[in-house]
This record gives structure tokens, C-alpha cells and sequence, in this order.
């Protein structure tokens, strides 16, 4: 049986240069919901990348988690770049 993935989540880890004070900044993307199955699975995933990039003492951006995915691309465009 041929499945599709709906559900994207990508992490993006982006580090600061190596100067006093620098941190890490951690960029969870996810997509579209998709099925029950996929998108318990990838919310689980997302908040488990959130809890690291806490752990890590890094800054945490989360995209796709909330609202209707209209401002996603927007908000990952302006955590690349921030």
C-alpha cells in the first residue's frame, strides 16, 4: 500500500557564531495535519524537539503548531533570517 506523508516536520538547528553570549536557535516546522495516526505522531515529535531545544538552553521557534497554516511559510522566512 502507498502512503503519503502529509505531516512534515523538519527541525532546523541554527547555530550562532562561536561569541560570548551566542545561543542556539532551534526551528520546528510542521505541516499539515493529515491523518489521526500521522498527526498525533508528529505533534508528539514537535514537542519532544521543543523539550530538547529547552533542555539545550536554546531558543525555540514553533511553526505549524497552531492557526490554520496560512503564516507558516512567512514565520519560517522570518526565523530563518532573524
Amino acid at each position: 500500500m502507498k502512503f503519503f506523508f502529509p505531516l512534515l516536520l523538519l527541525a532546523f538547528v541554527s547555530v550562532a557564531a562561536a561569541t560570548a553570549g551566542s545561543t542556539a536557535k532551534v526551528v520546528v516546522v510542521v505541516g499539515a495535519g493529515g491523518t489521526d495516526e500521522y498527526r498525533k505522531t508528529f505533534t508528539a515529535a514537535a514537542a519532544a524537539w521543543e523539550k530538547a531545544a529547552e533542555d539545550g538552553v536554546a531558543e525555540t521557534v514553533m511553526i505549524g503548531i497552531e492557526g490554520d497554516g496560512t503564516q507558516d511559510l512567512k514565520s519560517l522566512e522570518e526565523a530563518i533570517a532573524a
